[in-house]
């Protein structure tokens, strides 16, 4: 985790064509031959960096959301979470663009036994589970659909919130939240 950390600070500080293995291995305390213990190159630690932050972020979203008020639908409990992951994203541009539309390699990559990326990820079948939040809704596709909602958020959020293009986040939020209803009213097949 030293090395991703030291590896995040200095992609997003000096940026990644700038960092070298041997600043990351510095910024970590630690010696350049170890770096390639858990690492090829430098690509494989940006990737394994993108994949941590941006299943911390979905998983935070879960975490850190109310989801079980009475009386809350499953587009609620949906537009809660997509509310915090634009917010958090909105307060994190930085991180937001490292990560450059990659958010849903969060939740797409494979958990492997005794890897130290693995401790942030949250897997596809987790995070529809906090969603779920224990109640019964059927979709037609549950990963298809989480999936595209949430590479949805990603794609469409990234120049709103980056360059305020087409409008500003408060602007596009209530226009996203509508088309997010109507794919999840099409995707429902039931709910209890």
């Amino acid at each position: 985790m030293l090395l991703m950390n030291s590896a995040y600070e200095l992609f997003t500080d000096v940026g990644f064509h700038k960092t070298t293995i041997a600043m990351i291995a510095k910024s970590a305390g630690l010696g350049k031959g170890t770096f390639y213990l858990y690492f090829r190159d430098k690509e494989d630690i940006r990737d394994a960096v993108i994949v941590y932050k941006s299943g911390q972020i979905l998983k935070d979203a879960i975490d850190n959301t109310v989801l079980d008020k009475p009386g809350m639908s499953f587009y609620d409990r949906l537009i809660t979470i997509t509310d915090y992951i634009i917010n958090y994203l909105a307060d994190n541009e930085k991180m937001f663009k490292f990560i450059s539309k990659s958010l849903g390699s969060g939740l797409l990559t494979e958990k492997k036994d005794n890897d130290t990326v693995s401790a942030g990820l949250m897997d596809l079948e987790e995070f529809i589970r906090g969603l779920l939040k224990k109640r019964e809704v059927v979709l037609k596709n549950q990963q298809l659909f989480i999936y595209t909602i949430i590479e949805l958020i990603n794609s469409t959020c990234y120049s709103v919130i980056i360059d305020s293009e087409p409008v500003a986040i408060d602007e596009y939020k209530p226009y996203l939240y509508n088309i997010i209803r109507l794919i999840t009213e099409d995707q429902v097949v039931s709910e209890q």
